[in-house]
């Protein structure tokens, strides 16, 4: 994991930094000129912020350099040994996760695959990545004691649907007939917002007013994922902050993060993070 290779000829203002289990993450406001990094063990990802604008600077395999512009829409997904260096043509607020190649061969694993074989892509348009990135910059700026746990289920989410998304060829996002950027990035918000409803693919379908058949299969093409999943890991995702920030009784947290009883919200709870949701309490 590369916890200590940032360089930049550039001021860094407003650094913070938080160190979890298979991955490191970093918010920061950085101001022209240049910005670079290499992370040789596993994954980069830097998610920059609205307004953003600058160069990137990929350095491939093949010795060749891919050089693109990024913008706030934009983020970089970047493969283990790919050196870059970003041009910021003005102050950006950035956010990077580092996620190591054992978390992505672990979550590829757990997809049925072998190996992560993820190709750089330096431009990608990809809200649901952006979104997990906006949310950890905001949480390291105003950290709360359950912040280890929170960015260790972002961290998670975010590896899960990279590995999902760009561990095969090509980008799932520019098949035709996936759903497009703002579409999924629409239904990405409506989950959030309506988390603690019990939502189905159905309801995202409806708000997107698109049919739940086309919707469930252009979801799936853009993200490698079928949205009611997706819909499940973001509840255990809030239930993993819930069950560590609050003292609320796990029926309470259940019910309120739209499970339908607590043995079904129990049985979830373990299929995707190992221990129950009690164990998991007392662990954190």
């Amino acid at each position: 994991m590369c916890t200590e290779s940032l360089r930049s000829r550039a001021p860094l203002q407003n650094r913070m930094e938080m160190v979890g289990s298979g991955f490191f993450v970093v918010a920061m406001v950085t101001s022209p000129p240049i910005w670079s990094d290499e992370c040789p063990d596993g994954l980069t990802i830097v998610i920059p912020a609205n307004g953003a604008d600058g160069v990137i600077v990929c350095e491939l395999p093949s010795r060749e350099r891919d050089q693109c512009r990024i913008t706030g829409r934009n983020v970089s997904i970047l493969a283990p040994g790919h050196p870059y260096s970003i041009a910021w043509h003005k102050e950006t607020a950035v956010t990077t996760f580092s996620l190591s190649r054992s978390l992505c061969d672990e979550v590829r694993e757990g997809l049925g695959g072998g190996k992560v074989l993820i190709s750089s892509h330096p431009d990608a348009v990809d809200p649901i990545v952006w979104h997990l990135g906006r949310k950890a910059h905001a949480a390291l700026a105003a950290p709360t004691r359950s912040i280890t746990t929170y960015l260790q289920s972002l961290a998670f989410v975010m590896c899960h649907h990279v590995v999902a998304t760009y561990g095969q060829a090509g980008r799932p996002s520019s098949r035709i007939g996936a759903l497009p950027c703002f579409k999924l990035k629409q239904a990405s918000d409506y989950i959030d917002e309506h988390i603690s409803e019990p939502i189905s693919f159905r309801d995202v379908a409806a708000a997107l007013h698109i049919s739940p058949f086309h919707f469930s299969r252009m979801f799936k093409l853009a993200t490698g994922s079928t949205p009611q999943r997706y819909i499940t890991e973001r509840r255990v995702d809030a239930a993993r902050v819930r069950l560590a920030e609050d003292n609320a009784s796990i029926a309470c947290i259940a019910y309120e993060l739209g499970f339908q009883s607590q043995s079904h919200f129990t049985a979830v709870f373990r299929q995707h993070v190992g221990v129950t949701p009690k164990e998991y309490r007392v662990q954190h």
